[in-house]
């Protein structure tokens, strides 16, 4: 498996859901959460990088929609609302626009307005199954509690596992004095509160009470989409099973095409696979859904990066950056792709902005062995050593580090400090040839040629 995948395979697990999949959840009532808002800090960027996109081309189409479920996600009722509107006058027949202002209208408690908007919508094109949840909620609040069933019991068969439509339609049951119809679906929503159980333990590493868990919760409902994509992340994180992982991601794509979350591990499994091509259509299928996810911005950068397509890489590592601002391993594999480029001052800026900024770098000190190599590659090895000694100085230090570090010893003329750190890399990492020819030809030549050039492949720990 190579670097890219091993990093996505750990950065992918049990990520926050994305909008085009927080779409599928439109619970209204206020005694039930709408959505699990994401980290503030987190959607700022995203909220600024699509308010920059739309300043630039305000008639792209879906844009505003975008945006405006990203406000939503948010709690932005009147900010989400007016980019809805605004996507509406560019595309008056869209109808999840159409919807989400009928959804918009029943959170606010306009039920009957809501529940018109959204029968309207449902009239046109019943396939939009984001509906029913809404509507039912609406209906449910009006006391029409047949049509209320009738919603309800369609928007659990579309969305199997949500704890919320399984709790209002026993509500809903209750109401229609149907006893042992509310009681089942009170069962299903104790069951339905398994997923989340799932994630928490597969999040703090327990791994096999994570499995125990998702699989009772897939046991009463087969066809959910989010429960198929934690079993996959917990197959492969925890127990190496890349097959099953696949075809448990597989299973989840095929109930909720529109689930990024399962999409972007898809397409990581399929990289570990060695299915380069199939990796690349996911991430491509993950920007038709949300041209502004940072997942699969930045694993596509990397990966057009490792396979020489540099524009290329450049457009996606910058907009995952604009994403991301404070991502110390985004901004490091721009620069190496900026290095690549010839774009030296570009390159330096990013490298300098990563380790000068003081944000939580990783703990392996990738900024300082990618600066020392930029640096030793530009001639500057006693500045290169300086980082490069800083970097070596940390307990999870890269074997590179020891190894580039012997390099500008040797480049200053320091012989058993280089023969020095030559060994502590080759300890690292015994099969690490590079470093391996350079220790024995120090021994036989006491030196070694000076025109190489020093490159690294992208960092690939884990994000901070």
């Amino acid at each position: 498996m190579g670097n890219l995948a091993r990093h996505a395979l750990a950065v992918v697990l049990l990520v926050t859901p994305s909008v085009a999949l927080a779409f599928q959840d439109l619970s209204t009532s206020s005694e039930d959460s709408i959505v699990t808002k994401a980290d503030p800090e987190k959607i700022r960027p995203i909220l600024e990088a699509y308010q920059q996109a739309l300043n630039k081309t305000p008639d792209a189409s879906g844009m505003n929609l975008q945006f405006g479920l990203h406000l939503w996600q948010q709690g932005e009722l009147k900010e989400s609302r007016q980019a809805f509107e605004r996507e509406l006058k560019l595309d008056p027949g869209n109808l999840r626009a159409q919807a989400m202002l009928g959804i918009i209208k029943t959170q606010e408690r306009q039920y009957q307005q809501g529940a018109t908007e959204l029968q309207a919508v449902a009239d046109k094109d019943s396939r939009l199954t984001q509906i029913w949840h809404p509507l039912g909620r609406a209906f449910f609040e009006l006391g029409k509690y047949k049509d209320a069933r009738r919603c309800l019991e369609k928007a659990a068969a579309s969305e199997p596992g949500n704890p919320q439509i399984q709790a209002l339609l026993a509500k809903t049951y209750s109401r229609l004095s149907d006893g042992p119809a509310a009681a089942r679906e009170s069962a299903l929503y104790v069951e339905a509160l398994k997923l989340q159980t799932a994630r928490d333990l597969a999040a703090i590493g327990k791994w096999r009470e994570a499995l125990n868990v998702v699989s009772e919760y897939l046991a009463a409902f087969p066809n959910a989409s989010g429960g198929w994509y934690v079993k996959a992340a917990v197959l492969f994180n925890g127990f190496h099973e890349l097959d099953p992982a696949i075809n448990a991601a597989r299973s989840s794509i095929t109930h909720n095409a529109a689930n990024l979350e399962a999409r972007n591990l898809m397409a990581v499994l399929l990289l570990a696979k060695g299915d380069s091509k199939g990796f690349e259509s996911e991430l491509e299928n993950v920007l038709r859904f949300d041209p502004m996810d940072t997942h699969a911005n930045y694993y596509l950068g990397r990966f057009e990066a490792d396979q020489g397509r540099l524009a290329d890489s450049r457009g996606h590592l910058e907009k995952a950056l604009l994403l991301r601002p404070d991502d110390a391993v985004i901004d490091i594999a721009l620069a190496v792709t900026y290095e690549r480029l010839g774009m030296k001052q570009q390159a330096e800026a990013e490298y300098k902005k990563v380790i000068e900024g003081g944000r939580n770098l990783p703990v392996d000190g990738a900024p300082y062995t990618y600066y020392g190599a930029f640096l030793l590659n530009e001639g500057r090895s006693s500045e290169a050593l300086q980082y490069l000694n800083r970097a070596a100085r940390l307990p999870s230090a890269r074997p590179e580090a020891f190894y580039l570090a012997g390099v500008a010893c040797l480049k200053n003329g320091d012989l058993p400090k280089a023969r020095d750190y030559f060994q502590q890399a080759i300890q690292r990492r015994p099969e690490y040839s590079e470093a391996r020819s350079a220790l024995a030809s120090l021994v036989e030549k006491s030196g070694v040629a000076g025109g190489e050039r020093w490159t690294l492949t992208a960092p690939n720990q884990e994000r901070k």
